[in-house]
């Protein structure tokens, strides 16, 4: 298995690369990003995988862990309609064969169960929770699953912070899914949408919604696999990864360099994915605690600047519903400490969403795409922005 550190220490490298002499804010803007910033350093697997190895049972298992008996882990289709559901039970089962077996969650060996499931895709037509069979969803949704617990162990476990879900797509415009050259118009949607995105469209098509951006069932399984081998076993990013994904990145006056970030399922995307402007800090209410969640944080609050808003108390989506109420053009949420434990320590603790861990910002199923664009930064650089020089601006590229 190739060194994780060292592509670690590529991605550094390339995020903190500054961008090219003379070239001006709004020149960045007019075009759309380059591929190749992406230097490895994730770990994603097909979902052969899933289905047949112990240690990545033992892997979801962990992840399962942090979740309270009961509670929703995974889930593929769209929960307004018909979804299949993985949640932990608290009883344990073996899986795997001979020396080689492992005590998991049965919601965990119900779930590596599913994604081995083949067939016909199709939309989801029951609700299951802990199913071991994807029904009518079959390929599609056990692709769709491994892109779930990809993301979610990029972001958790193995590379906090970067999080494969923000990585996005650009020049698709050539791809072929499903043996079919994109149409312009296909690949135009695709065009900066992350992964997250892209797996959210998939599960509104599971659920019997419509298809996303154009694509048919074979076009999207395609898609999603070529996301789910991206980086796999953890090695040198795949030509489609090197040729076609970018990590999301801001610059500022605030400090030297580009700083990642990742993007938002619920927020409107401007030409380009870029934004740019003054930030101007969301203060906590006066009770210390509502940061961002009410109009109470913006007294004073100039319309038309960058939200800057720390994360916590309420939801992503009822951070930037506020912001959009106050005036704001776009909203940037920085990452929050635990609420118990030690301060943010420099680098992410494996398992921790906090501090220097980045993470997509989803929401609730059917919500209204909000009318600003909105990213997600690390706590260091939300720092950075709020205790930087006055007037601090800010160049975000999605």
């Amino acid at each position: 298995m190739r060194n994780i550190r060292e592509w670690r220490l590529l991605l550094a490298l390339a995020l903190l690369l500054p961008a090219p002499a003379g070239v001006s804010r709004a020149e960045e803007a007019g075009v759309p990003p380059s591929p190749g910033v992406v230097a490895g350093g994730f770990c994603t697997y097909g979902k052969g995988y899933f289905n047949t190895s112990t240690e990545a049972a033992q892997n979801v298992n962990q992840y399962f862990a942090a979740g309270a008996v009961g509670s929703e882990i995974f889930h593929v289709g769209d929960p307004a309609s018909s979804s299949y559901f993985w949640r932990k039970t608290g009883a344990n089962v073996t899986v795997g064969k001979g020396q080689d077996t492992a005590q998991v969650d049965s919601g965990v060996a119900a779930l590596q169960q599913a994604v081995g499931s083949a067939g016909r895709p199709g939309a989801f037509t029951i609700t299951a929770t802990n199913s071991t069979d994807m029904g009518t969803g079959r390929i599609l949704g056990s692709q769709a699953l491994s892109l779930k617990i990809n993301q979610g162990f990029s972001e958790v476990f193995v590379t906090p912070t970067t999080g494969f879900s923000g990585l996005s797509l650009v020049e698709m415009e050539g791809v072929q899914l499903d043996g079919a050259r994109l149409t312009p118009s296909q690949a135009g949607a695709l065009n900066g949408q992350a992964t997250l995105q892209v797996r959210e469209a998939a599960d509104v098509a599971l659920g019997g919604g419509p298809q996303p951006y154009g694509l048919s069932f074979g076009q999207l399984t395609d898609l999603i696999d070529l996301l789910n081998q991206s980086f796999d076993s953890c090695g040198p990013a795949s030509s489609f990864a090197q040729g076609h994904l970018y990590q999301p990145f801001l610059t500022s006056s605030a400090f030297e360099g580009k700083r990642p970030s990742t993007v938002s399922i619920f927020a409107y995307k401007p030409p380009y994915e870029t934004f740019s402007g003054p930030v101007v800090p969301v203060l906590p209410n006066p009770d210390g605690r509502r940061l961002g969640c009410t109009s109470d944080s913006y007294a004073g609050f100039p319309a038309g600047s960058i939200a800057l808003i720390e994360r916590g108390v309420c939801t992503f989506y009822q951070k930037v519903s506020v912001a959009v109420g106050a005036g704001a053009s776009a909203a940037i949420i920085f990452n929050s400490t635990p609420e118990t434990g030690p301060p943010c320590p420099e680098q992410p603790t494996p398992g921790s969403t906090r501090c220097e861990a980045l993470v997509g910002m989803g929401a609730a199923p059917g919500l209204p795409v909000l009318t600003i664009p909105a990213a997600f930064v690390q706590r260091t650089t939300g720092l950075l922005l709020r205790d930087g020089p006055v007037p601090v601006t800010v160049f975000v590229q999605q």
